[in-house]
């Protein structure tokens, strides 16, 4: 059986957190890779914070880890739902 090596790497919303007048909604980067040998396979799957959607008084701002500004609109096109979870926020 030869080798085969997949990774796949997606972003997704977790679940939104509500603190006072305050909504976050994290924002993950999940990777999953495998490796797959004649006799034996390997998997890994990496979680990791990716972005911070905040909804308090002033909007609807997302920061990045670096609290770097994020294109929101490039969210909208990457995660499915993502406008669904803000409408709920």
């Amino acid at each position: 059986m030869p080798e085969k090596n997949t990774t796949t790497e997606a972003l997704r919303a977790a679940a939104p957190i509500h603190v006072g007048n305050v909504t976050l909604l994290p924002i993950e980067r999940v990777v999953i890779r495998s490796d797959t040998f004649a006799a034996r396979a390997w998997f890994a799957i990496c979680k990791q914070p990716h972005a911070l959607v905040i909804r308090d008084a002033a909007g609807i701002r997302v920061i990045d880890i670096d609290d770097k500004p994020v294109d929101i609109e490039q969210l909208r096109k990457t995660i499915p739902n993502l406008d669904g979870l803000l409408a709920s926020m």
